[in-house]
């Protein structure tokens, strides 16, 4: 026995349903997901633009950089040069895809 069974029906003009629609598919949800969502007064939040997980991503792999980098230099007590030419290229990199963002 399915756990919802009452069904609705709304009746909207051309220009409530387009609004639906649009907040719908920038909500990434599905259409019953997202009424249930808002009958419950549950925070519905806009599906992030792929730019914004893909600099996430960056800045993720970034942070994984920094922290062999810094338990390198913990264990030996140096610091390359390199090691820093790397950090600011992967720094440089995460500001680039910042800026196509603003």
């Amino acid at each position: 026995m399915r756990k919802r069974e009452t069904a609705i029906i709304v009746r909207l003009s051309p220009s409530e349903h387009h609004r639906l629609k649009e907040k719908v598919v920038a909500s990434g949800l599905k259409q019953e997901v997202f009424m249930r969502k808002l009958i419950s007064e549950k925070q519905i939040r806009a599906r992030p633009q792929r730019e914004c997980v893909e600099l996430l991503s960056e800045v993720r792999h970034m942070s994984k950089v920094i922290n062999q980098i810094a338990r390198i230099a913990q264990d030996t007590r140096k610091f390359a040069s390199q090691d820093i030419e790397m950090l600011l290229s992967e720094y440089k990199n995460l500001i680039a895809a910042a800026k196509l963002l603003i």
